[in-house]
């Protein structure tokens, strides 16, 4: 493979959060991204540090189980902000809120 467990789960989980997020309502998703990504990454980091400190070996299982929050969580919430932004932009041009150019 040529990539770590950790990061296949982390490339396919956001791809399923991605699409996940492309099934739902663009709104506004900025509010709540940090902190979104902050919880879902305590898996990964766990794992991570326990690891790079010796104290705890885990499987390639338990490295891809770690990583699925955090990549779910980031294909949702950048999709999310993706659909948000095209969609506000399209409403401030229809409603002729945006500035003409010369």
């Amino acid at each position: 493979m040529p990539v770590c467990a950790r990061c296949a789960s982390l490339y396919a989980a956001g791809a399923v959060g991605a699409l996940l997020a492309w099934g739902v309502a663009a709104r506004d998703r900025t509010a709540g991204a940090r902190a979104i990504l902050l919880v879902a990454a305590i898996p990964t980091a766990a794992t991570w540090t326990l690891e790079a400190a010796g104290l705890m070996p885990f499987s390639n299982a338990a490295r891809a189980a770690a990583g699925v929050p955090l990549g779910l969580a980031a294909g949702w919430v950048f999709v999310g902000m993706l659909r948000y932004d095209a969609a506000r932009d399209a409403h401030e041009i229809h409603d002729g809120r945006h500035a003409r150019r010369a």
